[in-house]
């Protein structure tokens, strides 16, 4: 009898930690839902200093209490992740300096940051923790629409957690 005690204690402590969510994952940022109203960045003297983040973040599609995913999203420094990506709008002849930084444990491309319209196929390659700075003239006037991968598939077959890597298509102004 004192066996199947001890026997209880010990299956009970091992469920408890297999049920357990990790430590690293339970001290992710809320991604939040973009509202599309408030344009990322500082825009001044026709240039928009504008500073992105890639990270991981805990989304909730329905509420705070319900179901989540962990996923992949857009964050402008400062502030958490973004359900689609921080808002970027310019006026025409806007002249673009963009810092972005890789906070992932793995490599991203990045597109649609460039002259628009331009080449949809032109990336910035980005290693884990790795920063880089972009430079360009806006060209057309309007909402910029950027996204990213993590496994090198196209926007339309990418899964899981980077499936949040966007900046979705609003309105131009």
């Amino acid at each position: 009898m004192r066996h199947l005690g001890r026997f209880g204690i010990v299956l009970f402590v091992l469920s408890s930690t297999a049920l357990a969510t990790p430590a690293e994952n339970s001290l992710l940022p809320s991604a939040m839902a973009n509202d599309n109203q408030t344009p990322a960045g500082q825009l001044k003297n026709g240039v928009l200093n504008l500073q992105l983040d890639l990270r991981q973040g805990r989304w909730y599609p329905e509420d705070e209490g319900g179901g989540y995913r962990d996923v992949y999203a857009f964050a402008e420094e400062g502030h958490g992740p973004q359900i689609s990506g921080p808002l970027i709008r310019v006026p025409h002849g806007t002249k673009i300096h963009a810092t972005i930084h890789n906070a992932l444990s793995l490599p991203a491309k990045i597109y649609g940051l460039h002259t628009h319209p331009g080449d949809a196929k032109d990336a910035l390659s980005l290693g884990p923790g790795e920063t880089r700075e972009l430079q360009f003239l806006a060209g057309e006037p309007g909402t910029y629409i950027y996204w990213a991968t993590t496994s090198d598939k196209t926007l339309e077959l990418r899964e899981d957690a980077e499936t949040m890597l966007s900046r979705r298509h609003t309105l131009d102004i």
